[in-house]
């Protein structure tokens, strides 16, 4: 794990459950902070198994910036959020 690029943090971070989810049937929200170009990618893996998905760019830890995160989330998902999955070493929270 240690030497494979999707499971470090860092510019070219590519979360592999995003497709994963997407696979399984999950419209997706991708977010970025830095790299709008590798989120891109996530999102257009994720729209080429036939499922939605947005870019979102927030900086996770501010507290202001995350509410504007899950205020447009939750309204263009229509009010409804089954997963809100961070990059590690933060948790999935269901």
């Amino acid at each position: 794990m240690e030497n494979d690029p999707d499971h470090r943090l860092g510019p070219r971070y590519r979360p592999r459950h995003c497709p994963a989810f997407a696979r399984l049937g999950a419209d997706v929200f991708v977010n970025f902070f830095r790299n709008r170009s590798t989120a891109q990618e996530t999102a257009d893996e994720i729209r080429a198994v036939g499922r939605r998905s947005w870019l979102v760019k927030a900086d996770i830890g501010d507290l202001d910036d995350l509410a504007r995160l899950f205020e447009y989330v939750e309204r263009e998902a229509g009010g409804w959020i089954s997963w809100c999955v961070t990059p590690p070493p933060a948790t999935i929270v269901r």
